[in-house]
């Protein structure tokens, strides 16, 4: 009897043993593998996109970026409600477990799901939801403002150079021409500044000054504002110049907001380029060059005015979360 106890004893410890180390395996062993299994479902979903089949892609991005901490579509449903809300707050409880132990934390997790954000902008562009690829931009952007303090320099600049080019993209394709100009020169201020922090100095004189840039190109064109072409690659290139001698990070972003707001610390003829490009001189009406001097509004409620005719006219869109455009 005392034998038969002491083999029940000895087998309960056992088996409390084994689940304890399939609990630490399941939480320490999954810390290793999220990064591998982000990368394989960001694949999957790549190839359902390129299929045709973006809903399902989309699905997976979202289930993938919520399994890892950041629960991105919840965000977007909070963030109507609360405009302040915090998408690391929001992650699922087991990641929140997770950070308490100090087995993850919100910039490794978002270094592991960050592949996963960027193809899911390349879905709504597949999808054609432009303004929601341009939302999530702007939210990643804020992401990595937030992590900033943690995340590599390099993959900090890197980010902000992709963000700042797919925003360009979704801009264009909604016919933003304004903010499409502005963030694809950001991009190259951004790119410049990669080169010089990983010390790619023959890249570098290959690439700046900037002379030719297609999309901006190819946007001035479409409007008929050739003319304005080499006047904003100057002041494109008076934000990256800046920053060729000795590079300093904070000065750099700084440089980058600047140009996202049209303005120029540069020469008169720099500043009156920046005023106006924030005035509209790609706008599709194509005013004159008086009434773009004049008396026209700020390019941020000329464009609430342009969303509201757009709503208000026989085009109805389906309101989703994420489709409020934002303007920097």
């Amino acid at each position: 009897m005392n034998v038969l106890a002491i083999l029940l004893m000895i087998v309960l410890i056992l088996l409390v043993l084994f689940l304890a180390v399939v609990l630490v395996w399941f939480m320490v062993g999954s810390i290793p593998s999220g990064e591998t299994q982000v990368q394989k479902r960001v694949k999957r979903s790549s190839q359902m996109r390129k299929k045709g089949d973006a809903g399902r892609a989309e699905s997976i991005l979202y289930l993938t970026i919520k399994g890892n901490g950041w629960d991105y579509q919840s965000f977007l449903m909070e963030v109507r409600r609360n405009p302040s809300a915090n998408i690391v707050n929001l992650a699922p409880r087991f990641n929140q477990l997770t950070r308490r132990l100090r087995l993850t934390t919100p910039d490794i997790e978002f270094t592991w799901v960050w592949p996963a954000f960027l193809e899911l902008g390349e879905v709504f562009v597949a999808q054609g939801r432009y303004k929601k690829a341009g939302r999530l931009y702007y939210d990643l952007l804020g992401f990595i403002e937030d992590l900033s303090e943690k995340l590599n320099r390099e993959f900090l600049v890197e980010a902000r150079q992709v963000c700042y080019e797919g925003a360009g993209k979704a801009y264009a394709e909604l016919g933003e021409f304004e903010q499409a100009v502005a963030y694809y020169g950001a991009a190259y201020v951004e790119r410049i500044h990669l080169l010089k922090l990983r010390d790619f100095n023959i890249t570098l004189q290959d690439e700046y000054p900037l002379k030719k840039h297609e999309q901006i190109a190819s946007i001035l064109q479409n409007v008929g504002r050739n003319e304005q072409e080499e006047d904003i690659y100057t002041l494109i290139n008076s934000y990256a110049r800046l920053d060729i001698s000795s590079f300093d990070p904070v000065h750099a972003q700084r440089n980058v907001e600047a140009l996202l707001r049209g303005i120029s610390n540069g020469q008169a003829r720099e500043r009156e380029v920046a005023k106006m490009l924030l005035k509209g001189i790609m706008d599709k009406v194509g005013q004159d060059e008086s009434d773009s001097a004049g008396g026209q509004q700020p390019a941020q409620a000329r464009h609430g005015e342009q969303n509201k005719k757009a709503d208000d006219s026989g085009k109805k869109e389906k309101k989703e979360p994420g489709d409020d455009i934002i303007y920097l």
